[in-house]
């Protein structure tokens, strides 16, 4: 992500700096574009850099959508339903869950098989990620169009020069996080990923794959069942 100018409070961008993204992002090989609303947009997502450029990424993948178009999408989920016990953190990440289950909405109609990624992604460590980690064959067309998927909507980053994936550490702490009322977080889901994260871990390690900072934390991953909110592998 490029670096981007901030005000007040850590993380959070000058709202020019933050239309400035919005738009950026948007309208990137698109040309002009109906932006009405963009500005109440970024103050909806309290100019915070990784909701406002999820936000952008998912406008880019629907041209004819405009931001205040987002805006009534967004407010499907409004603030308080990710409150105790949903998203752990305060108002920054409840912000980002909000641009996250819409984003997540449109990927699972478009190909289920990125949400399953993402959930497994959430439990290594944040970057460089070896797609020999992702399970079955990777270059596949399924696995190469979820991963190009999640890479569109500013999931996930991808690095073609080492073959390898990042994602962002709040994005990755929200999607481990379990939830009974969230679709895409249910208790089953997550406990679901985790076990196959473990198994790809172990199956990596024999054939070389995963190196020891993905590894760190296999032999105390029940210590992670039960703090669903931890990686099995912490970042170097």
């Amino acid at each position: 992500m490029a670096r981007h100018r901030h005000r007040g409070p850590p993380g959070v961008l000058e709202e020019n700096a933050s239309l400035a993204l919005l738009t950026r992002v948007a309208t990137a090989g698109a040309g002009p574009r109906d932006m009405d609303g963009a500005a109440e947009l970024c103050a909806e997502l309290g100019h915070l850099p990784l909701a406002v450029e999820q936000a952008a990424a998912y406008l880019a993948q629907a041209p004819l959508l405009t931001p205040r178009d987002y805006l009534a999408l967004l407010a499907r989920y409004p603030a308080d339903l990710f409150g105790a016990g949903g998203v752990p953190g305060a108002n920054s990440e409840r912000t980002v869950a909000r641009a996250w289950n819409l984003t997540l909405d449109r990927i699972r109609q478009t190909q289920p098989l990125a949400t399953d990624l993402l959930r497994l992604l959430a439990w290594y460590a944040p970057d460089r990620i070896p797609v020999g980690l992702l399970g079955g064959v990777p270059g596949t067309p399924e696995v190469t169009g979820a991963l190009g998927l999640l890479t569109a909507y500013s999931m996930v980053t991808a690095d073609p020069g080492t073959g390898t994936f990042a994602v962002h550490r709040l994005v990755q702490a929200l999607t481990r996080t379990a939830d009974p009322r969230d679709p895409h977080r249910t208790p089953d889901l997550v406990e679901r990923a985790r076990r196959a994260a473990a198994a790809h871990l172990q199956a990596g390690a024999a054939r070389h794959v995963a190196g020891p900072r993905h590894l760190a934390r296999l032999a105390g991953s029940d210590g992670a069942h039960r703090r669903l909110h931890r990686p099995l592998a912490p970042r170097d």
